[in-house]
């Protein structure tokens, strides 16, 4: 090994973990189809492509890591990483920086098989699966009435749902089409039926902590700028079966 060699040996990781240092960081929450390693072993995802897009867009560079939904706003809170995609929530948000609302979302409680939910009251004694720590809507999630059951993530709810583990699965309505389409249920929304909770509004967030908060115009300026070309729309039609 020449000189030359020997130094690009040396220094290279130094080098690269400096160019790290003018990168932003992304938490994004590891469940498919919105974080996930696709065949090749590399990133890819919903939540993925937006914070690649925004960062090709607003020309910021943002290095993304897939995370337990849990560790992504633990993350974000202690500062630990500077960006996430997510729902915005009264419990956060005084602990994270709201830059730019992505899209909005239905949320809705679908029953298992043979068990049609068109009313709220419709819930009371039954066994409600949902992702844990997610919040859905605020009579919902604070009603002692019910009994909810918190989940890993969408395809364990739905694997549960359908052997009839649990009685009803709350949650966005795309997620779910989205895993019961992959389970082999098509259609089984619109066949089976759901009550409607709401409408929850994903945002971009930065911690409060991030050294990056001057990012924050350029960030917000490419948000608008992707959803109104609708290239946010396209990267969700990418990663879900239907729309």
């Amino acid at each position: 090994m020449n000189k030359f060699s020997l130094l690009c040996f040396l220094f290279l990781p130094i080098l690269v973990k400096a160019a790290d240092l003018d990168c932003l960081s992304g938490a994004v929450i590891k469940n498919k189809p919105i974080g996930y390693f696709n065949t090749e072993g590399k990133g890819t995802g919903v939540h993925w492509d937006f914070l690649k897009a925004i960062g090709t867009e607003a020309d910021i560079c943002i290095n993304n890591e897939l995370l337990p939904f849990a560790r992504v706003w633990q993350g974000l809170e202690s500062g630990s990483y500077d960006l996430a995609v997510g729902f915005s929530s009264p419990a956060r948000d005084d602990k994270v920086i709201k830059v730019a609302l992505i899209r909005e979302l239905k949320t809705v409680v679908v029953g298992t098989k043979g068990l049609n939910i068109r009313d709220y009251e419709d819930l009371i004694g039954l066994k409600i699966g949902k992702t844990r720590s997610t919040k859905l809507n605020r009579h919902f999630d604070q009603d002692s009435r019910l009994n909810i059951v918190e989940l890993n993530d969408y395809k364990q709810a739905v694997t549960m749902l359908m052997a009839g583990r649990i009685d009803a699965l709350a949650g966005s309505y795309k997620a779910i089409r989205y895993q019961t389409e992959k389970a082999g249920f098509p259609k089984y929304l619109i066949r089976s039926g759901f009550h409607l909770l709401g409408v929850k509004q994903q945002w971009l967030h930065m911690s409060k902590t991030s050294e990056f908060k001057e990012y924050i115009p350029q960030l917000k300026k490419a948000v608008n700028k992707l959803k109104k070309s609708g290239t946010l729309a396209t990267l969700v039609s990418k990663h879900y079966l239907t729309q």
